[in-house]
């Protein structure tokens, strides 16, 4: 676990030497945590779901963010294939690729 997670941790213990000490339930925590930071989790999520005890509750809200995780992917992708079209565009300004043009035009929502 990256000491960067762990230096505020009010919950661990210290041993005789003052170092800190971290139960299962501890490591799994912060590891919950991390994953969901990596997912793009707003930290009040995170920390509602980390503090609720209401299995229910927690399945709503981690529904809804698969679901945003879900667009943010999808948004990703689109964005990756127009990235890697540009390379293989046989045009000498990709810019100028129907292609490349018409994808743009459908982002931003024109005709």
């Amino acid at each position: 676990m990256p000491s960067s997670a762990t230096w505020r941790w009010s919950g661990s213990r210290r041993d005789a030497a003052r170092r800190r000490r971290f139960t299962a339930a501890d490591v799994t925590r912060v590891a919950v945590i991390l994953r969901a930071r990596e997912a793009g989790l707003p930290l009040e999520t995170i920390r509602s779901l980390t503090s609720t005890g209401d299995p229910a509750a927690r399945h709503a809200v981690l529904k809804q963010e698969a679901d945003a995780l879900r667009q943010r992917i999808a948004s990703a992708e689109a964005s990756l294939e127009l990235i890697e079209c540009a390379p293989r565009c046989d045009h000498d300004d990709f810019t100028q690729c129907p292609h490349y043009r018409q994808t743009i035009t459908e982002r931003v929502g024109g005709d």
